[in-house]
């Protein structure tokens, strides 16, 4: 019996591995509102560092993190708004933890004002 949860186990692993761009993808794409248009993302599913541990808890391992530039539209007043109300939309899914925004500033596209920014969440 413990052969076949450990199994079941692994068997699980695999899917998650398997599919785990694919949910984070459609997590995104179900959560971006209309005024929001990302430029890209890239996600780091961690692995091992090269680099030697500095003590036993951290064993070397890269956390995983999901990155998203992207532009905003619409309103001047509305942007900082719309911003906050996206990321906390992101945090709602249980595949992200902490999420912050790294970067952001105006810019023009066709004559009209745009915010873009540079977004960082922890992926669980």
């Amino acid at each position: 019996m413990l052969t076949q949860v450990q199994d079941n186990k692994q068997t699980l692993k695999q899917y998650e591995t398997k599919y785990e761009g694919k949910a984070l993808m459609a997590v995104i794409a179900g959560s971006t509102p209309s005024n929001i248009r990302l430029l890209s993302f890239s996600a780091d599913f961690g692995g091992i560092s090269d680099q030697p541990a500095k003590d036993q808890k951290n064993e070397n391992k890269i956390e995983k993190r999901l990155t998203l530039e992207g532009i905003i539209f619409g309103n001047r007043l509305t942007f900082e708004s719309s911003l906050a109300g996206y990321m906390v939309q992101l945090k709602k899914s249980p595949m992200f933890g902490k999420a912050s925004v790294k970067k952001r500033n105006m810019e023009f596209i066709d004559d009209q004002e745009v915010m873009k920014f540079t977004a960082q969440l922890d992926l669980l």
